[in-house]
């Protein structure tokens, strides 16, 4: 045994990785400084409040295993112990209570176990059932190891996932995840992350207590073979998909309950995606992908970046008791019929149904029960329901596809002096250009330009309609000939996280961890100099709802700097395109555009958020 310090020491073999945690001492920091296989079980000394288990010394990644079977032999919690961290280190294990065990009673309901920077094949990584389980940055396998066939990744009540984690189970009889059904019980997905999870199975199994949140800016990709819960009495409770955070949840089999039931409110808010598709192209009618299953219920989408809910044979939402629902949007489309998965909601396969406005967004409110929609209000006027489907129609009933969403597109100048008709739209976006009675398609480049060549100048007064799509979502534009071009801000870096590496020390400024980008195009043929505003919609909050004051800044490309507030303020101004079709990809490097100075010390763990909004004008 290599001791460092008072609180540090580097440990070789079994006994010593013993002797250092379960016996009376200061040793709060424990490196491996060879690979450990245990030898035979202890309890971790109860005067280790604060644990961390560093497998890297000297830039060496070493093996915890764990081949024991005894119930006994394993590494056991006390009560008194807060915080275990295991970290930067490979971890084999057949050992069916975890890594590191929590006993199975209250008096471990503050106990955290974090994994974080792990490489694990096993069959059960966390025992963990009162306490909390933690995994950041690591890729972990649930997979038969040393003769044991593989249990659940976690039996836990909370688990906290983030950084980059991948998660997969190779269990053909059990979820991934089994919780207690005490409260509070969740699975949080911390902001900012990047976390994929696959099992043939299911996800979880326990409770319908069970809160999901899928935190702002990250990327949640769940796979199963047979949807969210094995029985049709579990499931989750209150769903949250915060701004900018992406969802997707498939379905690749199937099982005799619903795909996803839902006991709480479901709500996806500004900015956030959410898409839940059943590829199973035989599923039964009754194989709803959410099933709303409690009462004084909550279905909201306020005003989200992109919703695909897809089945072929069932409806996309069903419930036996009334739900209130809030839908805040740009472009809502339903299909009332299903193309099996691979061929629908094409440019050839359009909705039923669809309602949009213009420049702001549409918004209806109601309360749809098992057979019937009933609207409250919406904010159409007479006119624009003229370009969309009859008001009346809206319903949740019977519907296969529902998908939210608005292309952007900036149609180019359409003159008697062009055999050409083009525009910019998302990259890879399908478009279809159609006027007296012809249709052309085409499809956009990488950078989002599209262009089809027409056999003669199309006449004055002359209608041009062009449709783009892509990942089920429709924009339809139509114009009328001349048509001398538009501005449109075409995309923006929607997700900005900040470093916690301070660019400056006095006073504190954090940099952005990626540089952001404003795509603007220009196709005015008179054009003038345009200019580029920020502003947010309100200060950074917490998860507690705790304001940081005046701490967001912007500095510009001269180096000139202010705080962001609710009024817009100029931020770069544009040279004439001189009638051509102008790109600017406007960059701010990490040290310029948004920072963050924070007027007071941030909380350790905790996440601080709100909207930006960039707009142009002429």
């Amino acid at each position: 045994m290599q001791i460092i310090d008072d609180n540090t020491v580097v440990v070789n073999n079994s006994e010593e990785f013993k002797k250092a945690l379960s016996e009376e001492n200061d040793y709060n920091y424990i490196y491996l400084g060879n690979d450990i296989t245990l030898t035979s079980g202890f309890t971790i000394n109860a005067n280790k409040k604060n644990l961390i288990i560093d497998g890297t010394y000297n830039n060496v990644k070493y093996t915890y295993t764990n081949n024991l079977n005894e119930s006994s032999d394993v590494i056991e919690a006390s009560t008194s112990n807060r915080k275990i961290t295991l970290k930067n280190m490979n971890i084999i294990s057949s050992h069916t209570y975890g890594i590191v065990y929590v006993p199975s009673h209250p008096n471990y309901s503050n106990l955290s176990v974090e994994y974080n920077n792990i490489n694990f094949s096993g069959v059960e990584l966390s025992c963990n059932y009162y306490g909390i389980t933690k995994i950041i940055d690591s890729l972990i396998s649930g997979s038969d190891t040393n003769g044991v066939t593989v249990k659940k990744v976690c039996d836990s009540n909370r688990i906290l996932i983030g950084g980059n984690t991948t998660i997969t189970s190779n269990s053909n009889t059990n979820p991934v995840f089994f919780f207690n059904d005490v409260i509070p019980s969740y699975i949080k997905i911390v902001p900012n992350s990047n976390v994929n999870i696959t099992t043939n199975k299911e996800l979880m199994n326990g409770t319908n207590r069970l809160d999901l949140t899928v935190g702002h800016g990250s990327e949640f990709l769940l796979t199963t073979g047979n949807g969210f819960a094995i029985t049709t009495t579990h499931g989750a409770r209150n769903v949250l998909i915060e701004e900018m955070a992406n969802f997707t949840f498939i379905e690749k089999s199937h099982q005799r309950v619903p795909m996803w039931n839902v006991f709480g409110d479901l709500k996806v808010l500004e900015g956030a995606s959410l898409s839940v598709i059943n590829t199973y192209m035989n599923t039964p009618t009754d194989n709803y992908n959410i099933y709303f299953k409690g009462s004084n219920q909550k279905f909201i989408l306020d005003n989200p970046k992109y919703i695909n809910i897809y089945t072929k044979n069932a409806n996309v939402v069903y419930t036996n008791n009334p739900v209130e629902f809030s839908f805040k949007f740009s472009r809502i489309n339903m299909w009332i019929y299903a193309l099996d998965y691979l061929n629908a909601c094409t440019l050839d396969d359009t909705p039923a149904f669809y309602w949009y406005k213009e420049d702001t967004p549409a918004e209806i409110t109601g309360i749809f029960n098992k057979d019937s929609t009933t609207i409250t209000s919406h904010n159409f006027t007479d006119s624009e329901l003229i370009s969309s489907t009859d008001i009346n129609s809206f319903t949740l009933q019977g519907i296969k596809i529902l998908t939210i969403g608005m292309l952007k597109i900036n149609i180019h100048p359409i003159t008697d002096s062009i055999n050409s008709i083009s525009g910019h739209t998302i990259p890879y976006a399908n478009v279809k250009i159609e006027y007296s009675n012809k249709a052309f398609t085409a499809t956009a480049d990488k950078d989002g330009l599209f262009e089809v060549n027409i056999d003669a100048i199309v006449p004055d007064n002359t209608r041009v309609k062009v449709t783009s799509c892509l990942n089920s979502c429709y924009t339809e534009r139509k114009v009328t000939v001349p048509f001398m071009g538009e501005l449109t801000l075409l995309k923006v870096t929607e997700n900005i996280p900040f470093s916690m590496t301070p660019l400056s020390s006095n006073p504190i400024v954090l940099h952005k961890k990626n540089k952001t980008v404003i795509t603007v195009i220009d196709s005015r043929v008179n054009s003038t100099n345009w200019k580029l505003y920020i502003n947010f919609t309100n200060p950074m909050i917490d998860s507690s709802g705790k304001v940081l004051i005046d701490s967001l800044l912007f500095k510009k490309f001269d180096n000139e700097s202010f705080k962001l507030t609710t009024n817009k303020k100029l931020v770069y101004e544009s040279s004439t395109n001189n009638g051509n079709v102008g790109v600017s990809n406007i960059t701010f490097s990490t040290d310029k555009g948004l920072l963050i100075s924070p007027t007071k010390d941030l909380l350790e763990d905790e996440d601080y958020s709100t909207m930006i909004i960039w707009s142009i004008e002429e």
